[in-house]
Order: structure tokens, then sequence, then C-alpha cells
């Protein structure tokens, strides 16, 4: 059975109203703030996006791209198709040796 939390009904009222929307842009904005410090340490081919971020995506989308690509970051941003189990599948990942060794050369950058 699928659960709806507080926020997916949020995101699916975006569109309807005007209030809901702005703080969905002021939210893309402050997420390219606080992602741009670590796009440029890391300087990624792409940046993917999910979880539910995605579904408001169309909303936020250019807010967020115009300010990482104000910055100078020029990497292109890709949206998961994952949705909500991308944290799952993250998180399981932590839990595979060989993910950390493949990893172990730059998590000084971290």
């Amino acid at each position: 059975p699928e659960t709806i939390n507080d926020f997916q009904i949020f995101c699916k009222n975006a569109e309807a109203t005007e209030d809901i929307r702005k703080i969905l842009v002021d939210f893309g904005r402050e997420l390219a703030v606080f992602l741009v410090p670590y796009i440029k340490r890391f300087n990624p081919e792409m940046l993917i996006i999910g979880g539910i971020i995605s579904h408001v995506w169309p909303i936020l989308g250019d807010f967020f791209i115009s300010a990482i690509k104000n910055e100078g970051c020029k990497c292109k941003i890709g949206l998961s198709d994952l949705n909500q189990n991308a944290s799952i599948y993250g998180s399981a990942w932590l839990q595979n040796e060989d993910f950390w060794k493949s990893i172990y050369p730059i998590l000084h950058l971290m």
C-alpha cells in the first residue's frame, strides 16, 4: 500500500497554490546555495536530483539551475527515476564494501 505524507500533499498542491509555488521556488534557490560549494569542490559532470524533490522539479528546477549557473557551476542536471526510493537505495550502498573501496581515494575531499 502507498502512503502519502504531508510533503507529498504539499507538492501535489504546488501547481494550484501560488504561496506553495513561491516556497518551492525559494527552496530551489536555497538548495543551490547549499550545494554550490560541493559542486565546485567535486566538479562533477552531472548532478542527479532524486527523491520527492523530483516531483516538484517542474516548479523549482529552472530556479535551481539558474542559481548554480550564476555561481559558475557547469555540471549537467539529471532527474532520478527512483523518486522516494533513491534514499533507500543510497543507504543500501553504504553497506557495500566495494562501494567504500571505490570512493576511498576521494573521502578526504568530503
